[in-house]
């Protein structure tokens, strides 16, 4: 999310935000939560924890996935302006290549982290 916002800042591309979220707000309420905490508060707003993302179900059923529309369009733009997206790039990739094998896994924040360098 944070990178995304950085190259429509760079892009000098404004943005909209939903009433009462503000995206670096959002930024940096989930930079002071750890994985724990965001597991509780999941917990205690009755989210499923078998839910899953479109993408994953998209992977699971063999489908291709939405990865274009989203992170690929930052990626595309972050080209265009001469900027880098290493972050969404490499989830773009990791997506494609789920998508060829048709594999799908769920990463727990911190292993996500670790997977994409930050």
């Amino acid at each position: 999310m944070k990178e995304g916002l950085s190259i429509l800042e760079k892009s000098n591309i404004p943005y909209k935000t939903l009433p009462d979220i503000d995206p670096k707000v959002t930024i940096r309420r989930f930079k002071i939560l750890n994985s724990t905490l965001l597991k509780f508060g999941s917990r205690i707003l009755k989210l499923n924890e078998t839910a899953r993302s479109s993408m994953w179900q998209s992977l699971n059923r063999g489908r291709p996935t939405e990865i274009n529309f989203i992170n690929g369009e930052i990626v595309e733009l972050a080209k265009k302006h001469n900027l880098e997206a290493p972050i969404n790039k490499k989830l773009v990739e990791s997506i494609k290549e789920a998508e060829k094998k048709h594999l799908t896994k769920s990463f727990e924040p911190p292993e996500l982290k670790k997977f994409l360098g930050i």
